[in-house]
């Protein structure tokens, strides 16, 4: 009786997880990600892709997010992969400037500087890699940015404000500046990224 019923609990969650692609007339009854974008590079030779969160127990988030003030504003994105044994890798950039009327598509980033007459709005672009033991874990075994190298490129191809969606092309070199770890970032991309007014 046990089995019987543990057997039926088993073929249903097997049919249910087939059933979470599943598209009906081109509606996607259980999406099964977030569709916010794909963010790709090559990490010190290793490819990086992250598509956002696939699945209930997703492993790739894609994160997005829009501060915008009177006199500045702030795009942090970035792409969380949870490597094996655990391990949270971390690929993202920050875009920043006095007016989000400057993002166009052909604008192009080399710096990351404090805007004039301010002490914690930067205009530019910086690039980051992280890793930590964990997604929860606050320790992280390197945190390396283009702050310490002075190595950035950023070109945003696509940007589109009123939906909020955003694609471009990266390449930096990042340094953990305590521990010396470099990793030199290329052929990056960020494809339709869609952001979220914080």
């Amino acid at each position: 009786m046990i089995l019987s019923i543990l057997k039926r609990t088993f073929i249903l969650l097997v049919l249910f997880s087939l059933v979470s692609c599943i598209d009906i007339n081109g509606v996607n009854i259980f999406p099964n990600r977030k569709d916010d974008g794909v963010i790709s590079a090559i990490l010190n030779g290793d490819q990086f892709e992250v598509e956002s969160g696939k699945g209930i127990f997703a492993s790739e988030h894609v994160i997005a997010e829009m501060k915008h003030r009177d006199d500045s504003f702030l795009l942090t994105v970035y792409g969380i992969r949870v490597k094996d044994g655990g391990k949270a890798l971390a690929l993202g950039f920050k875009i920043g400037g006095k007016n989000l009327e400057e993002l166009s598509s052909g604008s192009e980033f080399t710096e990351w500087n404090l805007i004039e007459n301010s002490e914690v709005n930067f205009e530019g672009a910086m690039g980051a890699v992280e890793m930590r033991n964990s997604v929860k874990s606050k320790d992280h075994l390197y945190q390396a940015s283009s702050n310490h190298t002075g190595e950035m490129e950023l070109l945003i191809t696509e940007i589109d404000v009123n939906k909020k969606l955003i694609s471009g092309k990266f390449s930096f070199s990042a340094l953990d500046d305590e521990n010396g770890t470099l990793i030199e970032v290329e052929n990056g991309t960020f494809d339709s990224i869609k952001w979220e007014w914080i």
